[in-house]
């Protein structure tokens, strides 16, 4: 919160500015924030975005927002899930079978 609160200030020094706030304002701060967010326009772009796509039948789940966001990072597969989706081609699962990775009907 912090941080964003001196973006917005632009103020470039955090530990300047926050030697300079004192705890009951940036108490009352952190209360006009949960009523009215500043600093994460992406977020805010993105909930649109989610709301439009829901208008139009889109299919929209929340965690949707996220994917949209510009440092989103999917989760890493392991590689029993590759293997797994792999196993659904039948040439791959002949390889896997082969190499000892899956065993009987894949």
């Amino acid at each position: 919160m912090l941080f964003r609160l001196a973006l917005e200030m632009n103020e470039p020094d955090v530990d300047a500015f926050a030697s300079r706030l004192t705890m009951r304002s940036l108490a009352m701060w952190q209360g006009f924030y949960d009523v009215e967010p500043f600093g994460d326009e992406w977020r805010q772009s993105m909930r649109l975005a989610n709301m439009i796509r829901a208008m139009a039948g889109a299919d929209v789940k929340v965690e949707d927002e996220d994917k949209l966001m510009p440092n989103y990072r999917p989760p890493v597969q392991t590689e029993a899930e590759m293997i797994a989706e792999l196993a659904k081609i039948p040439a791959f699962a002949e390889q896997l079978r082969a190499a000892g990775k899956i065993g009987g009907e894949a």
